[in-house]
């Protein structure tokens, strides 16, 4: 008898803790090793991570946290099994059942003002995951994002994609009504899709699987940004610092794929040039904010590739380094530029210089280098520009980007005599790279 109630009793605690273990996994999302999917983030009140507009930073207090998902119409579903409020600093640490699920969205809300905020990694209940601060740009981000998926253009535009072109100045501008969230996620998807056919044209030659080498460490750095921004301290400074490793992330990144540097700034060239041509309904101001943050990253790959261009064209270690003083000083001006003017302005000191460095490390054929400059700019020029302006479509553009590179190429190995045609390849890369801005 007394074995029977022990067996009994022994059923019923048995029955009583797995039923409670049920619940508690149905009221927490819990991996194999019992670990909540916790997201930690912090709501401010700042514009963005750009220069020079509100970087005061408070905390959001009493904000109200929820997650969610974007369905395929662009609408959130809310995926927090319950809300949290935001504490004096505006710091929230929330679960979430989107376990292993990326470009999860962090909505808050406080009174009539709300944020938004994306995180691109996929969330895991092992590691903490965190969110960038959410303010005004990420909002937007997040916005812009919801458009592209409705849009169907998810398969061609990643969240990466969009977080990289609005910037705090372009967020403010959607935020007043001055453009619309539907305007700038077109110019995102025609740079997108410029991209693509651009590197997969036959001029290049590349496979998708290799464009899909360079969207894998877009989205690696935008990932590692981030995180950058979560452990930031809110302000210009170490928002600066943050994009600068980036830019940088996404560039030495590149150098590990099958696609070559030189390819890289020549087809951001063209995707920009794309974002820009079939979008000029864009307000001015906000086509500069678009234009400024493509030209400073056109820039950190030309200066990438250029520096590679002239080493395989034999320059020596002096000239070299009077090309890297030239990256930087491009890069300066672009970062300082205030219209689309500037950034030209920029581009064409950039040219006068590494022309004047070219023929000085190139003596001996500095005749023939001249030769192929008057060419460049008595006719393959006039012709590239005349024939940009009137693309009617991306291939039509692609088309003349790649004729120009082309002819360059062409008029390059006509004219010089080196000893291998590594250099003449080279030297045309680096002719087509500072001429290609139209």
């Amino acid at each position: 008898m007394k074995k029977h109630i022990k067996s009994l009793l022994y059923i019923i605690l048995t029955t009583f803790i797995l039923v409670a273990c049920s619940e508690d996994s149905d009221s927490n999302p819990i991996d194999g090793n019992g670990n909540e999917t916790i997201v930690k983030g912090r709501v401010t009140d700042n514009d963005g991570y750009g220069d020079g507009l509100n970087k005061v930073s408070a905390g959001v207090e009493g904000a109200t946290v929820t997650t969610a998902e974007i369905t395929s119409s662009g609408t959130l579903v809310t995926t927090s099994e319950t809300s949290v409020q935001t504490d004096a600093n505006g710091v929230f640490e929330i679960n979430t059942n989107s376990t292993g699920k990326s470009n999860v969205v962090i909505y808050a809300t406080k009174g009539s003002s709300e944020w938004k905020a994306i995180i691109s990694s996929e969330l895991s209940a092992s590691n903490d995951n965190y969110c960038p601060p959410l303010n005004t740009e990420t909002t937007a981000e997040a916005d812009v994002y919801a458009e592209v998926v409705s849009d169907n253009k998810a398969n061609v535009v990643s969240y990466h994609d969009v977080a990289f072109h609005i910037s705090s100045e372009l967020a403010a501008k959607i935020k007043s009504g001055v453009i619309t969230n539907t305007e700038v996620k077109n110019a995102i998807v025609a740079k997108a899709e410029a991209r693509v056919a651009a590197l997969t044209n036959s001029h290049y030659g590349y496979s998708n699987a290799q464009y899909e080498e360079a969207k894998t460490v877009d989205e690696s750095s935008q990932k590692e940004f981030e995180r950058d921004l979560y452990f930031s301290s809110d302000t210009e400074t170490s928002y600066r610092t943050a994009w600068e490793k980036y830019y940088n992330a996404r560039v030495n990144g590149y150098i590990n794929t099958s696609i070559s540097m030189t390819h890289y700034a020549q087809t951001e060239e063209i995707s920009g040039k794309a974002m820009l041509k079939f979008n000029s309904n864009i307000e001015s101001n906000s086509q500069f904010e678009m234009a400024k943050r493509n030209a400073y990253f056109k820039a950190k790959l030309i200066a990438k590739a250029m520096l590679e261009e002239h080493e395989k064209a034999g320059a020596s270690e002096q000239h070299r380094q009077n090309v890297e003083e030239e990256n930087n000083n491009l890069l300066l001006a672009i970062r300082n530029s205030t219209s689309i003017s500037g950034i030209s302005q920029a581009y064409a000191d950039y040219r006068s210089s590494i022309k004047s460095n070219v023929k000085s490390s190139f003596s001996s054929i500095s005749t023939s280098l001249t030769v192929v400059e008057t060419a460049i700019e008595t006719s393959l020029k006039s012709t590239f520009d005349s024939s940009v302006a009137a693309a009617a479509n991306i291939q039509a553009l692609i088309t003349a980007y790649t004729t120009f590179y082309a002819s360059i190429n062409a008029t390059v190995s006509s004219e010089l005599s080196l000893p291998n045609s590594t250099q003449i390849q080279a030297i045309a890369n680096i002719y087509s790279m500072i001429y290609m801005q139209s």
